[in-house]
């Protein structure tokens, strides 16, 4: 599995000074929220598939159980005519790195129970935002 740690660029607020966060206004004072974006891409070929039909019901199958016991975003994002690979990329967002690396490896022992050697490579990234 691909691993990356990778920073998001700092934006600047309304006083032009750079943060690396949300701008939260609360009663007495202005916090900045860091936060971790996580993406882990499953690159699947489905040997048994015969048809578009048989994909989308492997895929359906894993992006519902991803879903259900993650509850986070989960789609296809290339191959969507081809009956046998597919890239699916599962995205979650987190207070810090290591929750969104914990998420996404637990996406992945999923997926790796799930579609066995029809799993044939992924990349987890996870950025500090």
């Amino acid at each position: 599995m691909g691993d990356r740690l990778a920073t998001c660029r700092p934006s600047a607020n309304a006083s032009g000074a750079r943060s690396n966060g949300i701008r939260h206004q609360g009663w007495h004072e202005t916090q900045f929220m860091e936060y971790a974006i996580g993406t882990l891409t499953l690159s699947i070929r489905v040997q048994h598939s015969r048809s578009l039909k048989d994909k989308r019901q492997v895929l359906r199958s894993l992006k519902d159980r991803i879903k259900r016991r993650h509850n986070i975003a989960v789609a296809e994002v290339a191959h969507q005519q081809s009956w046998q690979e597919s890239t699916v990329v599962a995205i979650t967002v987190a207070t810090t790195t290591a929750q969104a690396r914990q998420v996404l490896d637990a996406v992945h022992h999923d997926a790796v129970q799930l579609l066995g050697r029809d799993l044939y490579e992924t990349d987890l990234d996870v950025s500090s935002c």
